[in-house]
């Protein structure tokens, strides 16, 4: 008698020697719910979607640093340190966004620092709201502070 509950890799995870596996990586391949709550596992990732998605799909690093580093360290952006938010943006220009482009969620323009929610990645609506709803931190106060900072 087999496994029935065994993961057969469809899901578009690593193989577990670090290599990547070809076509998981390939935007037009529909990435598995799998796949996808492993990607918004993750706090930096989940909440640079909420905010591409709120804002009509694109916003630099430079806007998106001090947002997330602001959540991150549960303090407001006016409060970090250029050391803090300059950690968060190497982050995200470095693995958080390449992670998400590699996926085909959104594409990233490395001269202007643009971050771009691709059709895929608005795809994504369900999976946030989900997320967003059971979200310890309230992600509107959130959006409604990054919104305010914008305007400014």
């Amino acid at each position: 008698m087999g496994n029935d509950c065994h993961d057969e890799g469809s899901d578009g995870e690593q193989p577990a020697d670090g290599e990547s596996s070809g076509p998981a990586e390939r935007p037009d391949v529909p990435l598995t719910p799998s796949a996808i709550f492993g990607l918004l596992a993750d706090r930096r990732p989940r909440f640079l979607l909420y905010v591409l998605y709120e804002r009509g799909g694109t916003m630099t690093l430079d806007e998106l640093a001090p947002h997330l580093a602001a959540i991150e360290n549960e303090t407001t952006s006016e409060s970090l340190t250029p050391k803090t938010e300059e950690r968060v943006r190497a982050r995200l220009h470095h693995a958080d966004v390449p992670k998400l482009a590699e996926r085909g969620l959104v594409t990233y323009d490395s001269d202007s620092g643009a971050v771009t929610l691709t059709d895929a990645g608005e795809g994504l609506e369900p999976y946030l709201e989900f997320a967003r709803e059971r979200e310890p931190l309230d992600v509107g106060a959130f959006l409604r502070r990054c919104r305010r900072d914008l305007e400014e």
